[in-house]
């Protein structure tokens, strides 16, 4: 079975909204974090994270040298850059194997809009014309 390709800077940049210092990828149940001084753990919580991930570094993820884990939100799941699932790719190829057919929805939808909006307006007006008179 050929190795599965990591998911595209591409996408991840498009994903990602934000970045916590303790995070868990609900696609997997792996925990991420940092050892960042800054950061806002509760009492003993770093000392735990750091046990957990000396006895088990494959399901308590380090992300040494970064100051936040970086995660966005995809299909209401909790998505951790770079975690070692991969689960987000699956995602982007479903996306981009679809590409055509996403952008002739978008279109036809924002198309659709556009005339609801106009015709709101339309409708704006006359309520305007009307109250104002």
């Amino acid at each position: 079975m050929p190795k599965q390709r990591k998911v595209s800077e591409e996408f991840w940049n498009a994903l990602i909204s934000s970045g916590r210092n303790v995070i868990d990828c609900t696609f997997c149940g792996r925990t991420h974090y940092v050892e960042d001084p800054g950061s806002d753990y509760d009492e003993g919580e770093l000392k735990r994270l750091n046990a957990r991930n000396k006895k088990n570094p494959d399901k308590v993820v380090f992300h040494q040298g970064d100051i936040s884990v970086s995660w966005g939100n995809l299909d209401g799941k909790q998505a951790v850059y770079g975690c070692p699932c991969n689960s987000v790719r699956k995602y982007e190829d479903f996306i981009w194997d679809n590409r055509y057919l996403i952008a002739n929805y978008l279109t036809a939808r924002a198309l659709k809009m556009k005339k609801e909006a106009k015709e709101n307006s339309k409708l704006a007006r006359m309520v305007q014309k009307a109250t104002t008179h």
